[in-house]
This record gives C-alpha cells, sequence and structure tokens, in this order.
C-alpha cells in the first residue's frame, strides 16, 4: 500500500484532539502510522509535487478541512487541479469527508463545495434541520456496494444510534438531484415531502475515478466501521478477485504473478 495524503485543518487541530485523527487512521490493521503523510495550511503547496514523486494511494480531506483559506485556494487552484487529474487518472483515490464550515453560514441553497474535482461533483447544502432528527438508508441496488460488506458488515441502525450519540447524524447533505452517469447514491434521507438528501455519495465503477464524499461526521465522530470499509475501498477499489494463498509456503513464481499484479495496479484481496 501506498501513502496516504492526510488533509487536516491547522486551526482545528490547535484547539481540539478530535481534528487530528492520526490515532484514529493507526487503529486500523492495515494502516501503519509511516503510511500517513500530514498536509495543513504550513505544506500543502507540497502536495501537487508529492502526487507525482511519492507513492500516495489515496488523498483525505478530513471534516472541515476544507474550511481552512490556504488549503481551499491551494486545492482550487489550476496547477494542483492538474496534478490531482493526472494522480486520480492512475487508479489512486479521493476522500472528501463532512464540510459543513465550507458552506457559507445561514446559507442554504446548494453549494459548490466541490469544484476542485476532476468531473462534475454533488452540490453541498447546510441543513435547516436538527442535526439530531434523520435517518440512514440505501437502496436495494446501493445496499450491495462493497463500502457495507468489507471488511466489516454495516449495520445502518447500528451507524444511525452511534452518531446520534456523538451529537448529530448530519449537518449538511448532498445535492444528487442532477442527472450524472458518474456518481451512485449509497446513503441517503428523505423528508417529510420524500425529497431525497445523499449522505454519502461515490463515483461509479464505469468511471475514469474513484471518489467517495461523505456529508456525515465519521472522522470527528471517531466511527470506525464504515469509515474502515470506506477507506480501504478508496484504497483498492471495488476488487472481483481473490487470492487464496499460504504465506508460510515460499514460491518465487507465485510471488512474481503478485509482483505483476501490482505493477498493473490490478486489485485483488488476500485471503
Amino acid at each position: 500500500m501506498g501513502k496516504i495524503a492526510l488533509i487536516q485543518s491547522q486551526v482545528y487541530m490547535s484547539y481540539s484532539t478530535k481534528s487530528d485523527i492520526r490515532p484514529l487512521l493507526e487503529s486500523f490493521d492495515f494502516i501503519e502510522s509511516e503510511d500517513i503523510i500530514l498536509y495543513t495550511a504550513h505544506n500543502i503547496p507540497r502536495l501537487k509535487f508529492d502526487l507525482t514523486d511519492i507513492d500516495i494511494s489515496m488523498v483525505l480531506f478530513t471534516s472541515n478541512s476544507l474550511s481552512e483559506k490556504t488549503i481551499k485556494e491551494e486545492v482550487e487552484s489550476e496547477s494542483f487541479k492538474r496534478s490531482f487529474e493526472e494522480f486520480l487518472s492512475r487508479g489512486k483515490g479521493c476522500l472528501i469527508l463532512h464540510q459543513l464550515n465550507s458552506i457559507p453560514k445561514e446559507f442554504f441553497e446548494p453549494f459548490t463545495a466541490y469544484n476542485f474535482l476532476p468531473i462534475e461533483a454533488p452540490m453541498a447544502v447546510r441543513r435547516k434541520e436538527n442535526p439530531l432528527i434523520g435517518d440512514l438508508r440505501n437502496s436495494k441496488l446501493s445496499e450491495a456496494h462493497p463500502l457495507f460488506h468489507y471488511p466489516n458488515n454495516v449495520s445502518l441502525n447500528e451507524l444511525k444510534q452511534y452518531c446520534m450519540k456523538k451529537k448529530g447524524l448530519y449537518w449538511h447533505y448532498l445535492d444528487d438531484s442532477y442527472s450524472s452517469a458518474e456518481w451512485e447514491t449509497l446513503l441517503h434521507d428523505e423528508d417529510e415531502t420524500q425529497t431525497r438528501k445523499a449522505l454519502l455519495m461515490a463515483t461509479r465503477e464505469t468511471s475514469k475515478y474513484r471518489v467517495v464524499i461523505s456529508s456525515l461526521n465519521l472522522d470527528w465522530q471517531k466511527e470506525t466501521v464504515l469509515l474502515e470499509n470506506i477507506i480501504k475501498f478508496v484504497i483498492d477499489g471495488k476488487c472481483n478477485t481473490a487470492v487464496l494463498w499460504d504465506s508460510t509456503y515460499k514460491s518465487m513464481a507465485f510471488e512474481f504473478f503478485l509482483e505483476t499484479l501490482n505493477s498493473l495496479n490490478y486489485r485483488y484481496q488476500e485471503i
């Protein structure tokens, strides 16, 4: 696995330990401390070069990281967007978490929050209702998505109760009302008029890019079940191949086979 480019707000980190999610990431079996490269306003201009020069598997925008002016200006620069598009086109991934503070206060219309992505992205909408009111739903199609099944089986009811205990289900949602072949809605809520509010969206398997956007505050709430699945998916993508092998048995031919798969960026799971 390559590195994780972790983008965090220095402002939030300075007054709240929950804003630094490195310990949370390191609690996952497949992530070590040396796998994480931290980017804040102090070194964010370096990222566009590191996306080419370093083996980075994913870029992770933590909650409200895009609300810091220096970070937002950098990722919206043309030089970063060119580097980022090339990075994603090589089969790398991106996860964007809860970005409420990127939306102007007292503004409740769809807001362009992710315009640095190389494809048309959903818009963010500040919620008027109490964040403790709502539900988590998926469709018959989306419930089969690997995000809900690997490496953990996700119970939406348990996830909802967990988020409620952490002071809120969601504070903003995603507007998926436009027609786009690039995105699918994996989690949503519905209001009293049956209007759907998207909460978790991912690019489709047919897309050139692998991006997941969540309005849920999973990182600051220290949620581990769904967040681990999302990170695993963003790094590896949807995997249709399993490799069964005995690690105690050494075979140069088999090791060469695995190295070939890795060199081709072919996704597989070891069992």
